[in-house]
């Protein structure tokens, strides 16, 4: 996507592996730290700069009305010029999003 400002670029990763980390950190010159917070997970709401991306974790709650109550999920989302990857740690919480129809 370089030389081309106009275009945006998303890539979206659920519970990512080291593998599937890997194949994202190296084609962004991710700095290792990053990498690292993205392989580990269970990180705390937090922004950060590094180098020039931007990492973001968020713990947002979503309302689940079929049980009436409230889990939470880890959020990460790196931006990186005009590239941005979400990605969602649900299994920290035992979601599994692909059963719940009120995620969808």
């Amino acid at each position: 996507m370089d030389g081309h400002p106009e275009r945006l670029g998303i890539i979206v990763e659920q519970s990512p592996n080291r593998t599937q980390i890997k194949r994202l950190v190296d084609p962004m010159n991710l700095d290792p730290l990053l990498a690292e917070d993205l392989a580990e997970g269970h990180q705390r709401p937090k922004l950060e700069r590094h180098g020039e991306a931007l990492f973001l974790v968020l713990h947002p709650p979503f309302y689940i009305d079929s049980i009436e109550d409230v889990a939470f999920v880890e959020a990460e989302v790196i931006k990186q010029r005009n590239c941005v990857v979400p990605t969602l740690i649900g299994s920290i919480y035992s979601m599994n999003f692909d059963n719940m129809p009120e995620l969808h």
